[in-house]
């Protein structure tokens, strides 16, 4: 995302929402410090332009599903599979400052077969 901001920003939120297909998957906020802080953007983040990324693991976010599968170690008993479900994933964000003020929003989207 990026971003062009008129004063410093102090603090401020990321409003996250995740989706597979149209299931919500995630939908919550996140502390823009915090974040902007572990890809070398610190707040308070100065004024002018700015890019940030900001990317998730897919198992954090993504539902599994189970399904049996034959145990090698003995005939009769069956083992559990965890699987990332396939399908289109895909996510919107907005980036508030310390006054709620939209500074930046992006979105994206993969399909993960």
């Amino acid at each position: 995302m990026c971003c062009c901001t008129e004063e410093d920003v102090t603090s401020g939120g990321i409003i996250v929402m995740a989706k597979l297909y149209d299931i919500p998957l995630y939908n919550g906020t996140l502390d823009l410090c915090s974040l902007s802080g572990q890809v070398g953007l610190p707040c308070p983040i100065k004024a002018g332009m700015h890019s940030l990324m900001v990317s998730a693991k897919i198992p954090d976010l993504a539902p599994t599903a189970s399904y049996p599968t034959l145990s090698l170690r003995a005939v009769c008993t069956h083992v559990y599979t965890c699987c990332v479900l396939q399908g289109v994933y895909s996510g919107h964000g907005v980036i508030n400052d310390q006054n709620n003020k939209e500074v930046a929003c992006g979105s994206g989207s993969f399909k993960l077969e």
